[in-house]
């Protein structure tokens, strides 16, 4: 299973049974609430930590570069 951790003001996708970082979004990635990424958390308990096309979606979408255009 797969949760969201707050530490040093960053969010993180942690494996939590090893306690293992499997995802830091970029600083370019700016998302308003903790929600979205536990969505992403949420497809990578189903899929498993590869989830190479959720991670580019969900950069995608929050990508504040982006949206500054």
């Amino acid at each position: 299973m797969f949760v969201v951790v707050k530490k040093h003001k960053r969010c993180h996708l942690v494996r939590e049974e090893t306690g293992e970082v499997v995802y830091t979004p970029p600083n370019f990635v700016r998302f308003p609430y903790r929600a979205a990424l536990w969505s992403l958390a949420d497809t990578f308990t189903k899929v498993g930590d590869r989830c190479f096309n959720s991670i580019m979606e969900f950069e995608d979408r929050w990508n504040e570069r982006k949206r500054a255009r």
